[in-house]
């Protein structure tokens, strides 16, 4: 007989950590929606929005991002993701993306 398998087998091993724990670290740019942390937007910016200006001033990451979002989505290959053409995100990076983003 085969064996059933169950969800919990190796779930230790391989289960990521909740995404409460994870994300409340993590911000979203307020144009394009790229989800990072505060310390990887200071380090590199913003690799969809160029224009603004975020690598080594806190100030500006803070002003142009927020940590109020919801959702959440990774687009590994833009060109053949129907769901990066259904969000308009074909023409940004390859990344993680919030859904919606509010506030500031």
């Amino acid at each position: 007989m085969s064996k059933v398998f169950s969800p919990v087998d190796g779930l230790s091993e391989c289960a990521a950590p909740p995404v409460e724990l994870s994300a409340k670290n993590t911000r979203a740019c307020q144009s394009c929606g790229l989800v990072k942390t505060f310390e990887q937007f200071l380090e590199s910016g913003c690799e969809n929005c160029i224009n603004i200006p975020m690598v080594d001033d806190r100030a500006s990451v803070s002003d142009n991002t927020t940590q109020q979002y919801s959702g959440l989505i990774s687009i590994h290959d833009q060109s053949s993701s129907w769901a990066a053409k259904w969000l308009r995100k074909r023409n940004y990076k390859p990344g993680c993306y919030a859904l919606d983003v509010s506030g500031s």
